[in-house]
């Protein structure tokens, strides 16, 4: 293959269709091309939106972090214009996700509407959020347009507590997983769809199931790793095993600790998760290049924004006394 057929591969691999845990392939190829491509190469920006777009995914809060440090997109480009909107709902932003919508002005089409459908659902507005869902299903065409519509209307009906809906979303949902081969996500709408029909216990399940899963995917991490959690003082065995395992792939690294914070998030364990992100920015200069170690340290910094002064100071403690116990028990 010339050097043009490569890049042509890997722009299709970045731009084809990419759906929820499906799309880390996709956006690591869109990453890798950012930083290939030359700098007045014509797709360049698309290909860096695109990215930004899929990381989006599984890092809401560092992808608003690089987001911020970019120009906006050009205010006739409606596709990009879209992901900083899409990554302050996912990232808790909602005062900023409103302003841009309200600059956005009445955008049509099925992915504005989906916007605006997630921004009712997080404010608590049922009504509006149904409205808005309902016209981004009937408009959608493009696949990831429509898995976005019908995933939301999903989350929307276990909220309502309209069963019918939910198994019908959720049927919809699937095939079109299916046909997209869209495999890794399929049990996990699955889940989200039973989860769904819990009503008001939906909250103490998905705790419950987002602990275990954490737990799993630590667990996961470190199979093979030699050293014990006792031999690694406060830091986190999972994030020694990050570094341990990954460190020549800072991508895979970075998502495999994101989606391990994320999911003791979830599960309530704010202290873990804390953790979890703080120890690999601490770690990350000394063991991964600039770019990699910037990555962690951005996200960790949009987590802490995020959770405010109070709850920072809060975690802080915690991780001093973390390591007041490591060194307890090393002068026993």
């Amino acid at each position: 293959m010339t050097p043009d057929d490569v890049i042509a591969d890997r722009l299709a691999r970045a731009f084809a269709p990419a759906l929820f845990a499906d799309s880390l392939e996709a956006w690591i190829a869109a990453d890798g091309l950012v930083r290939d491509l030359a700098v007045d190469h014509p797709r360049r920006a698309a290909v860096m939106w695109r990215a930004l777009e899929l990381r989006t995914a599984f890092d809401p809060l560092g992808a608003l972090t690089a987001i911020d440090r970019e120009p906006p997109p050009p205010a006739d480009d409606d596709r990009w214009r879209r992901v900083p909107v899409a990554a302050m709902i996912a990232a808790g932003e909602l005062g900023r996700a409103e302003a841009e919508l309200l600059a956005a002005g009445d955008r049509g089409g099925a992915a504005w509407d989906t916007l605006r459908g997630q921004l009712a659902l997080a404010r608590g507005d049922l009504a509006a959020a149904a409205g808005h869902l309902t016209r981004a299903r009937a408009a959608a065409t493009d696949v990831e347009e429509r898995a976005a519509a019908l995933l939301w209307s999903l989350d929307l009906a276990g909220r309502a507590g309209d069963g019918a809906a939910i198994a019908a979303h959720a049927d919809a949902l699937d095939r079109l997983l299916a046909t997209a081969g869209a495999f890794i996500s399929r049990p996990m709408v699955a889940l989200k769809a039973r989860v769904a029909m819990l009503g008001e216990q939906q909250g103490m399940v998905l705790r419950a199931l987002h602990a275990s899963y954490a737990e799993e995917a630590a667990a996961r991490l470190c199979d093979g790793v030699a050293e014990e959690q006792a031999q690694l003082g406060p830091i986190p065995r999972h994030v020694h095993a990050a570094f341990r395992k990954l460190r020549a792939e800072p991508l895979r690294l970075e998502a495999a600790l994101l989606d391990i914070a994320g999911l003791q998030f979830r599960a309530g364990e704010r202290g873990e998760a804390y953790a979890t992100l703080a120890y690999a920015a601490r770690l990350a200069p000394r063991l991964l290049g600039d770019a990699g170690a910037e990555r962690l340290r951005a996200s960790f910094a949009r987590f802490r924004e995020v959770l405010g002064a109070a709850q920072v100071a809060e975690h802080e403690a915690y991780l001093r006394q973390r390591e007041d116990t490591f060194l307890r028990t090393m002068r026993r």
